[in-house]
C-alpha cells in the first residue's frame, strides 16, 4: 500500500484552470510545492492530487514517476494522506468503488477509507528526550541488585525479585552505581546460575546492595528513515511528540511516515512489557503530526503466558513468563483484561505476587 500526502484538501469544486486562492481549508500554500487532494469535482476525472501553481495558474498533476501523475493508472491501493487543514487534517482517502482508474480519463470518486494496523517493533514506556538516542526501549528492571568488590567481582545477584531467565544470557544490563567512582556499571549477562543470579562481563568497582538493575530490552535497528524499525512513542508529557518514528541506533528519532488517523492500531511486537500489545489511536478529529496531541489506547484484552515464553512442559521454570505477562498487564491497564494461562505444566521456581 502506497501513500500520497498532500497538505490540504478542498471541501468543494475547484477550477482547474485558475483556483483563485492561496489558503485552502485553513493551510497557507506554495506555489509550485504544495500538493492538494481534490475530491468533490463536477468533473469526476479531475478528483485527486494536484500540484499548486499559485492563485491565478492552472494547477498540474505531479510530474514524478509517481501516484496521479497523468495517465497513471491507479486502483484501490492508492491512498491519500491529508497532513493539514481545519476540516481534513489526518484523514485517508481513497478509491469508491474499488476499480482501475487512468488519471485524468476515468471518472472516479474517493472516500474515506480506514487503514490496517501499524506493526511497530517496540513502544516506550515513559517520556524520552526524543532529541538524544534511544538504541534500547522497553527494558527489564529490579531493584535488589547486589554485588561485591571481591577481586572485582561479576556475581550479580537480586534475590528478591529473581527477575533473570537463560534467555537473558548476551543481554546488555546496566547496574547502578556499581561501576568505577561509582558510577553505572554497563556491560552484558554472561552466564546464567538462577533466577537470581547470574555473570557480567565485567566485575564490580562500586559495592552495591539495593541498585536498580536494568537490562535486555529491544535493541533498535535503523537510522531514522525509511526502512528502519518503527516505535510507538506514547509515554510523552508532551503529548503532541507521541506518534510513529523510524527508529536510529546513533541519533536521534525520526517521525514515520505513515498517516495518523482516528481508531488506527498499532501492533508492538516485542519488549519487556509491550510486546504482543495493541494499541488505538484515540485522539479524535482532524490530526496534524507534531501539533495535536495524540493519546494511545491500549487495547489487550488477552495476555497470555505462552506469548511471553511459558512453555509448560513441567521442567522449564516459567515463572519470567508468568512475571512479563503480568508487567505487561500492569503497564497497560484494559478493564476486563485476563491472564490466560493454557493447559499445561507450569514449573514456578519462585513466588508470584499478584
Amino acid at each position: 500500500m502506497a501513500y500520497v500526502e498532500v497538505v490540504a484538501s478542498s471541501i468543494s469544486n475547484v477550477n482547474i484552470a485558475s483556483p483563485g486562492f492561496s489558503t485552502l481549508d485553513g493551510v497557507s500554500l506554495t506555489a509550485n510545492v504544495s500538493r492538494i487532494f481534490l475530491s468533490r469535482q463536477t468533473t469526476p476525472s479531475q478528483n485527486g492530487v494536484w500540484v499548486y501553481n499559485g492563485s491565478g495558474s492552472a494547477l498540474s498533476r505531479p510530474a514524478g514517476d509517481e501516484q496521479y501523475k497523468t495517465n497513471t493508472s491507479l486502483d484501490n491501493a492508492t491512498i491519500v494522506w491529508v497532513t493539514g487543514g481545519t476540516a481534513r487534517a489526518g484523514t485517508v482517502w481513497g478509491i469508491d468503488p474499488a476499480k482501475v482508474v487512468t488519471v485524468d480519463t476515468t471518472a472516479h470518486t474517493l472516500t474515506r477509507v480506514s487503514l490496517p494496523p501499524v506493526q511497530a517493533r517496540a513502544a516506550t514506556t515513559a517520556d524520552l528526550a526524543l532529541a538524544s538516542t534511544h538504541a534500547l526501549l522497553d527494558r527489564k528492571s529490579a531493584t535488589d541488585g547486589g554485588m561485591t568488590t571481591g577481586g572485582a567481582s561479576t556475581t550479580l545477584t537480586c534475590a528478591t525479585s529473581r527477575p533473570f531467565r537463560s534467555s537473558d544470557v548476551g543481554q546488555p544490563i546496566t547496574v547502578a552505581g556499581a561501576g568505577v567512582a561509582a558510577a553505572d556499571l554497563v556491560t552484558t549477562i554472561a552466564s546464567y546460575t538462577s533466577p537470581s543470579v547470574v555473570t557480567l562481563s565485567a566485575g564490580c568497582d562500586t559495592p552495591v546492595t539495593t541498585a536498580l538493575v536494568t537490562y535486555a530490552g529491544v535493541q533498535l535497528v535503523g537510522d531514522g528513515s525509511a526502512g528502519s524499525d518503527i516505535v510507538l512513542v506514547k509515554d510523552q508529557d508532551d503529548a503532541s511528540e507521541n506518534g510513529l518514528y523510524w527508529a536510529n541506533a546513533a541519533g536521534a528519532m525520526a517521525r514515520c511516515s505513515e498517516p495518523l488517523v482516528p481508531a488506527r492500531a498499532v501492533l508492538v511486537s516485542e519488549g519487556a512489557r509491550n510486546a504482543h500489545t495493541r494499541f488505538e489511536l484515540a485522539t479524535k478529529g482532524p490530526i496534524t503530526p507534531g501539533s495535536t496531541d495524540l493519546r494511545f489506547s491500549p487495547q489487550n484484552l488477552v495476555y497470555n503466558v505462552r506469548d511471553f515464553g511459558a512453555l509448560g512442559d513441567g521442567s522449564t521454570d516459567d515463572l519470567g513468563a508468568f512475571i512479563d505477562a503480568m508487567a505487561a498487564m500492569s503497564a497497560n491497564p484494559t478493564l476486563g483484561a485476563v491472564l490466560e494461562v493454557p493447559t499445561g505444566d507450569y514449573f514456578l521456581d519462585g513466588d508470584l505476587h499478584i
